[in-house]
């Protein structure tokens, strides 16, 4: 693999893990079996990581696609 690929699927990876660090750190102490309230701060926050993490995977994606030269993974389009 090309060092420069590899170098962009990392980055990509680094930013999905910060995104999704970012989301567990909004939703800590927060157990999904039980029925509490979310802090409405937590919320943008969660959607904050969510969409980062959205755009590194998707940075992910087409890297890997660019240098396959496949179309096979799809983007995740922005909520809404």
């Amino acid at each position: 693999m090309d060092p420069d690929v590899a170098d962009s699927l990392r980055d990509s990876q680094f930013a999905f893990e910060k995104a999704m660090s970012k989301i567990s750190k909004a939703t800590a102490g927060y157990r999904r079996d039980l029925s509490v309230e979310i802090e409405p701060t937590a919320i943008p926050m969660a959607k904050e990581g969510w969409d980062e993490g959205r755009q590194a995977l998707n940075s992910f994606f087409v890297t890997l696609n660019e240098a396959t030269g496949l179309d096979e993974l799809r983007t995740i389009p922005p909520a809404g």
